[in-house]
């Protein structure tokens, strides 16, 4: 964030400001990318990648998440607590129409993560996927 900018209220907020043409979310990909190849790769090749990879672009946007919480946000923002670990799963999302937790924050982080980065992965706690299999006891889904 630019100095003096107000800090976004929101993840989704955030991810807006830094997804642009060479904004962090470019840096946070094009670091990546650069590690595990060994290749030097252009801003616009790296935009081109996120969009044609949905579990690279996640990854990208956990880490967006982990910098939100743990630099951006500020005590009226929304908070995202999921460990590290829990959001590094995100990189699993794209290949699963559900994703199921016992963790109410990894639920909430990987929620929105689905949200801002345009997958259609179907977050549930473990709880509603359990009563989902009660059907005819007066148990609605």
């Amino acid at each position: 964030m630019r100095g003096g900018e107000k800090p976004p209220r929101t993840f989704s907020e955030t991810v807006t400001r830094v997804v642009s043409e060479g904004g962090l979310a470019c840096s946070i990909g094009k670091m990546l990318y650069e590690h595990v190849t060994g290749k030097d790769v252009q801003n616009g090749q790296i935009r081109d990648f996120m969009d044609r990879c949905p579990p690279f672009r996640a990854m990208v946007y956990a880490l967006l998440m982990m910098w939100y919480e743990g630099a951006v946000r500020d005590g009226a923002g929304e908070q995202f607590k999921a460990g590290r670990t829990d959001l590094f799963m995100s990189a699993q999302l794209p290949y699963c129409d559900q994703f199921i937790t016992n963790d109410r924050e990894q639920e909430k982080s990987l929620r929105e993560i689905v949200s801002v980065a345009g997958l259609s992965t179907k977050i549930r706690s473990y709880d509603d996927f359990c009563n989902s299999f009660l059907v005819g006891f007066g148990v609605s889904a």
